[in-house]
């Protein structure tokens, strides 16, 4: 049923109020409180591998605090929304012909490759992604403002033949990138190609618009009301 402020009780014809009521439900915000929300949305594909070379990182100099800094949003990104935050299907994926060639060089091996939905925050607001693999463990940080941003917080544990142990490699870098560009991270031992895409949420479908039997277009002619009556000029 529907509620009292549709009970529309007048004396004008049929058609007129329809075509109130129509007028009301297209001037009412749509259900999806996202829809309403004027913050854009990006799908973020993010490729992680490191170098299989045994020397690769020998010639750094690297930090002893191998610590991951502490994030206060971090999130685990899963197929449903968190914070806005979602986990993409595997078909949306963009970069696995450059994973597959990085792999069958031999000089490269894949740590991380995973993409997802998430809302474009400050940096203030936005979360930090958690992501783990292949012993790369960390987050990643997306934000924007006039650019968007990437902040990498991640560390690398690798077995050292020289040393005959593991150790502990940082992974920190930033970047600031557009939409719609392809952009590699550099590393002595670890690299990373990242693409981000605006998504362009789909409008909801509109009520049907056209005129419904008994209603009449604005501006058309009414042929079912009749003529107003004028009063008759005398002829001279």
């Amino acid at each position: 049923m529907w509620p009292d402020i549709f009970d529309i009780k007048s004396d004008r014809p049929a058609s007129m109020n329809r075509l109130l009521l129509i007028l009301l439900l297209l001037s009412m915000p749509l259900g999806n409180p996202l829809a309403q929300s004027a913050t854009p949305f990006f799908d973020i594909e993010l490729l992680l591998f490191e170098r299989t070379s045994p020397n690769a990182g020998n010639s750094e100099a690297w930090s002893s605090d191998t610590r991951i800094p502490f994030q206060p949003n971090v999130v685990r990104i899963q197929s449903e929304s968190v914070a806005g935050y979602r986990l993409l299907p595997e078909n949306h994926r963009q970069l696995s012909p450059d994973a597959y060639t990085l792999e069958r060089s031999g000089r490269f091996k894949t740590l991380a490759h995973l993409n997802w939905r998430q809302p474009g925050l400050s940096k203030s607001r936005a979360k930090a992604v958690y992501i783990s693999g292949g012993g790369l463990e960390g987050t990643v940080t997306i934000s924007l403002s006039r650019f968007l941003h990437v902040d990498f917080d991640m560390l690398l544990n690798r077995f050292s033949p020289q040393r005959g142990e593991y150790k502990t490699y940082a992974f920190n870098e930033h970047r600031k990138m557009r939409s719609g560009e392809l952009h590699y991270v550099d590393h002595p031992l670890i690299g990373a190609l990242i693409k981000i895409e605006r998504y362009d949420q789909p409008t909801p479908d509109l009520p049907d618009t056209e005129p419904q039997e008994g209603m009449q277009e604005m501006g058309s002619e009414n042929t079912n009301n009749p003529p107003l009556e004028t009063e008759e000029t005398p002829s001279d």
